[in-house]
């Protein structure tokens, strides 16, 4: 570590506490907003607010400091009064307002508190409440925006009953619930926190004025309480609950009372379907949801029996069946539903064994037809990480399995289950003794589990080791030390070393057991392989100090900050750092600007060029981008744009990336007349397949992008988009006016739902 990368004195001063000290430092010329090393949203200021030390804070307030927007919000976020009570907590925040320092300067002369603020304050677990009551005791001498985000965080981010109810008791007239909140709401409708229902404070203050549509009420099936819904549907009768309600009310968080209200109440003709069974069954935390609506069908039905089966198979093919126990929940109850004469299909078995002994009796006690053993679900059982996966092989080999042969592929899943291959493995050599086949396949699986590997070896000693084996085992350090105990010679070392190179995890221990025997040296191909993996590189350096450390291995190493700063030592024998290390460095995922910062505090030639510049661009690497700017001053932003902009080689979505950041750091703004230019090929694809326009206009609206909200550009993203993408550009752009000429892009879009579209937007004409 460089000088210049230790903690700043004034920093560990605020962060310590010592008051009188920062004061020293700053009489003395220190900066206080000078940004920490790998932290920018980071200063003295901001240090000594999230530690509770709040005479500094007022001490640097009171100083006269040009505090910029994100220093603002993370203040606001951090800001703890442990340390000094709420009274010097509330001096602060009046003379943060006296200073203006909470408001949006770009609404000037009007004053209007700053949305970021007011969102800082919505994430400040620890005093986030008292910071937004004080604010809105002051509403009268400023705008506060109480936006669709600010409602949003308090309702579901938060989840703080008294947040939004602090909001609707001291601003009630100022808060508008319309479709762009519900909008907003659509975007991440899983995945959101209910540990409290925050709709229905909302939906108790707005029951009579809600505009309200079969879509929003959807909405409120889904993420309200039934005491709500109940109270809408008393206050609305001219409500509808269609098949898009029901679905709703089954993937409710909160229980069945959501389904159970709404049921009586639907429409003459709306039945169970199988989409209503579909989305309680993903419901994993709800199961009596789709209890509620399997007893509401003929059980005798075929047509019940058919779509219980479905559902069943529909629950297997959720990515998290295997991964997620609660699903056993709702799986449990569409197997009790199912009828002992409705035959299993093949892929309901094998999610019966899946998850576990428990389950498969269940079927066994019921006496269910068509539970046939099949070796697929043989193999299963082996494969099962479970602790029961013993007893399930027994299971299935004592009602049927005996009748399937123990196939290649069934121990390949036993040596290969990293957690129990050791006692499935020891159960079928029971099973069949000296007659269970060892391949060189099982021998490739069982280096996946070293004790599984161990008792094949012993069961079998004459086995024959061969070099794939030796190839499969560089991924588990285990698996290498007990095949090099009984084999040294003749190793396929290079096709070994290309194994290595391919992975991550547990590559480096077995590099080293190599190098230990002296089957492999500390080289140049070493360093480039584990260039990214800063404890490796030390053991490595270790090892052999002198080792050469190529460009290759720069390249690799600017991926990780630490890397960088151990292979650009001083007395390390490194090559010249060139363009492509530092293109490497601006396109990083993690810690870019650190990482560039760290070579040229170590390589003051390092050299900065457009295509360094271009690299942070397209990777959206803002604070790396004014970093080169800073150190490179021959460098043109706007004509790196341009050249990005024009190269029709480059993805959307990195072009839209780029633009962001020009857009950020100068006050460009794209035009139609841009966008009308485009090179636009309804036909061309970014790298991974996808639409490249699309891209390009979902990553300037995700990434808050300059696009317009004019007419004319609503008619381009209109009439080339996706659904999902014209969408995303309507909620970016509320303001946009929906005019006639906007439905007729819809209509000449050739890839778009267009009833979905034109649905959408005639109900934002509607609330205009």
């Amino acid at each position: 570590m460089v000088l210049e990368e230790c903690e700043l004195p004034m920093h560990r001063a605020a962060r310590m506490g010592l008051a009188h000290t920062v004061g020293a430092m700053f009489d003395q010329g220190s900066d206080p907003l000078e940004p920490s090393e790998g932290r920018e949203w980071d200063n003295a200021l901001t240090v000594a607010a999230k530690n509770g030390h709040l005479d500094i804070v007022e001490f640097l307030l009171g100083k006269d400091l040009a505090i910029n927007k994100r220093s603002i919000t993370y203040l606001m976020e951090n800001i703890d009064h442990k340390n000094h009570g709420k009274a010097k907590l509330e001096a602060i925040v009046n003379l943060m307002w006296d200073l203006g320092l909470l408001f949006d300067k770009s609404k000037r002369p009007d004053t209007v508190v700053d949305n970021g603020a007011i969102i800082g304050i919505m994430r400040n677990y620890s005093s986030g409440l008292q910071l937004m009551s004080w604010l809105l005791d002051r509403r009268h001498e400023a705008c506060i925006p109480i936006t669709d985000d600010v409602l949003f965080f308090a309702m579901f981010i938060m989840s703080s009953e008294e947040m939004i109810r602090l909001l609707f008791e001291k601003c009630n007239e100022d808060i508008h619930i319309g479709p762009s909140f519900f909008a907003r709401l659509d975007k991440v409708r899983d995945g959101l926190p209910y540990s409290y229902c925050g709709l229905d404070v909302a939906l108790m203050h707005r029951a009579t004025e809600l505009a309200v549509d079969d879509w929003i009420v959807a909405h409120c099936a889904h993420h309200a309480s039934s005491k709500a819904m109940d109270l809408l549907l008393r206050t609305r009768p001219d409500i509808r609950v269609i098949e898009e309600t029901l679905i709703a009310a089954a993937s409710n968080p909160f229980g069945a009372d959501m389904i159970r209200l709404l049921f009586d109440q639907r429409e003459p003709g709306t039945q169970i379907s199988e989409r209503i069974l579909l989305a309680a069954a993903v419901n994993h935390k709800c199961p009596e949801i789709l209890k509620f609506l399997l007893d509401k069908l003929d059980p005798a039905a075929l047509m019940t029996q058919r779509m219980i089966l479905t559902v069943a198979e529909e629950i297997m093919d959720s990515f998290t069946f295997r991964y997620l126990w609660d699903l056993e929940k709702t799986f449990q109850v569409v197997i009790e539903e199912l009828s002992p004469n409705t035959v299993l299909t093949e892929k309901v078995r094998e999610g019966l064994v899946m998850k576990g002994s428990a389950m498969v009796r269940l079927v066994l006690d019921r006496q269910q037809a068509g539970f046939v053993v099949s070796e697929k679900m043989m193999e299963i059982a082996a494969a099962s990480w479970e602790d029961d996966s013993v007893e399930l092989l027994e299971l299935l080999m004592t009602n049927g399995g005996g009748e399937v042969p123990i196939t290649e592929a069934i121990v390949c899943a036993a040596a290969g289950n990293k957690f129990r291959g050791s006692s499935v493995m020891e159960y079928l050599f029971q099973v069949q003794g000296d007659s269970l086949s060892i391949t060189e396949n099982v021998l490739v699986a069982a280096t996946e589990c070293p004790q599984a590997l161990e008792i094949i070896l012993n069961k079998c000693p004459e086995v024959r080791i061969t070099d794939r084996v030796f190839v499969a085992a560089c991924r588990n350090e285990g698996a290498m030390q007990m095949l090099l105990s009984r084999r040294q010679d003749g190793l396929p070392i290079e096709a070994m070393k290309t194994e290595i190179g391919k992975y991550y995890y547990g590559s480096f221990g077995v590099f080293m057991l190599l190098v230990d025997r002296h089957l492999a040296d500390v080289d140049a191909w070493a360093v480039e392989t584990f260039a990214s993996r800063p404890r490796s590189l030390e053991v490595l350096q270790s090892e052999k100090p002198d080792v050469l450390i190529t460009e290759r291995a720069l390249v690799r190493a600017a991926e990780d900050r630490d890397s960088v700063r151990l292979l650009l030592k001083s007395e390390n024998n490194y090559d010249p750092v060139t363009e492509e290390v530092m293109m490497a460095a601006a396109r990083s995922k993690y810690l870019s600007k650190e990482i560039l910062t760290s070579i040229l505090h170590r390589v003051e030639s390092a050299p900065l060029t457009a295509n360094v510049l271009k690299e942070a661009m397209l990777h959206q690497n803002d604070d790396t981008v004014e970093l080169i700017l800073a150190r490179g001053r021959d460098l043109n932003l706007k004509a790196s744009w341009e050249e990005i902009w024009h190269d029709v080689d480059i993805p959307g979505r990195k072009k839209g990336r780029a633009t962001v950041v020009f857009g950020e750091l100068t006050d460009f703004e794209l035009t139609e007349s841009m966008l009308q230019d485009y090179a636009y090929d309804k036909e061309q694809k970014d790298d991974d397949g996808a639409d490249s326009f699309d891209y390009l206009i979902g990553a300037l609206c995700y990434c808050k992008g300059p696009i317009p909200a004019t007419e004319g550009v609503g008619v381009i993203v209109l009439e080339r988009c996706s659904n999902r993408v014209a969408e995303e550009f309507l909620q970016y752009r509320p303001n946009l006016p929906i005019t006639d000429k906007l439905f007729q892009a819809v209509e000449r879009n050739p890839k778009a739902d267009k009833q979905g579209l034109l649905s959408l937007l005639a109900r934002k004409r509607g609330s205009e």
